[in-house]
């Protein structure tokens, strides 16, 4: 019998993990494409068979939305993680979904005893994939700020399913 996760970090983790190197959900798909010295693991955050222990893990709210999933990059001794969002439309409700999801994983790593220290200095990006039929990639001003607030940097909304090049990329 397999042995229950000992810690929270740990339960989110087991949880979430996805095994190979991409999702689809609902026509859109993001993948990476790892090169030799990379490490990556795909994370499902907001799927049915998950949705209920990751938003309890992470706490949150009834109002908070979750994004669909996080992209973990260990290369040359560093730690990235993308959080990721796939649309057909309405990428203001994307942009929500990655920065309330964002806020809740900062809380987390923070409140988190057993977190390892690679959380605490991990780089944070986000992705807004969108299907390559979607109507229009234009977020409001709204979104825009608070995707700066949260991540740093400016909106990320990609048509490409390959996101390591965005991810990578700076």
């Amino acid at each position: 019998m397999p042995s229950r996760p000992s810690s929270r970090f740990e339960q989110l983790l087991s949880a979430t993990r996805e095994a190979g190197a991409s999702w689809r959900e609902d026509g859109v798909r993001v993948r990476f494409v790892a090169r030799a010295d990379e490490m990556v693991t795909f994370y499902v955050l907001d799927d049915e068979s998950r949705r209920g222990i990751s938003r309890e893990l992470l706490g949150l709210g009834e109002g908070d939305r979750q994004c669909d999933c996080a992209i973990h990059l260990k290369a040359r001794g560093a730690d990235t993680l993308c959080l990721v969002e796939l649309k057909g439309s309405k990428i203001d409700q994307a942009a929500a979904q990655l920065c309330d999801t964002a806020a809740a994983l900062k809380r987390f790593i923070q409140t988190c005893d057993d977190a390892p220290d690679c959380c605490r200095s991990i780089a944070w990006k986000h992705l807004i994939r969108i299907h390559h039929a979607s109507p229009g990639s234009k977020l409001s001003n709204d979104s825009v700020r608070r995707i700066r607030a949260e991540f740093g940097e400016r909106p990320r909304v990609s048509r490409a399913e390959d996101a390591s090049v965005k991810i990578r990329g700076g």
